[in-house]
């Protein structure tokens, strides 16, 4: 099974209906396939959009944060780093990656 292309993106098919739409990274949303098309609920729209956005967040960061934990792993796990071949510093090394993958998740 393949998923659409990253990354994603949250934005408004038109300014007529105000739904949401989360769609890979196109120039024009209007042209895109939608991956999901949300109505708008009035008492909801604020939480629709923060929700939009954060499945948004995490498909887009999700491949970095898997290579930073099996970078992590790897580097606990071995004697010495993996990333050079000459860092003794497991846990800083490590960190590092993980902090890399942290901050495109907006966590860092």
């Amino acid at each position: 099974m393949n998923a659409t292309p990253r990354p994603w993106k949250v934005g408004y098919r038109n300014e007529a209906d105000n739904a949401l739409v989360i769609t890979e990274d196109v120039e024009s949303i209007s042209k895109a396939i939608p991956i999901c098309d949300v109505r708008p609920q009035p008492h909801y729209h604020d939480t629709q959009a923060a929700n939009a956005a954060l499945i948004v967040q995490a498909v887009n960061s999700y491949d970095a944060m898997r290579e930073a934990l099996e970078q992590a792993a790897t580097m606990i796990n071995s004697e010495y780093c993996t990333h050079d071949g000459r860092c003794g510093n497991k846990p800083e090394c490590a960190a590092q990656f993980c902090y890399a993958a942290l901050a495109l998740a907006g966590k860092e």
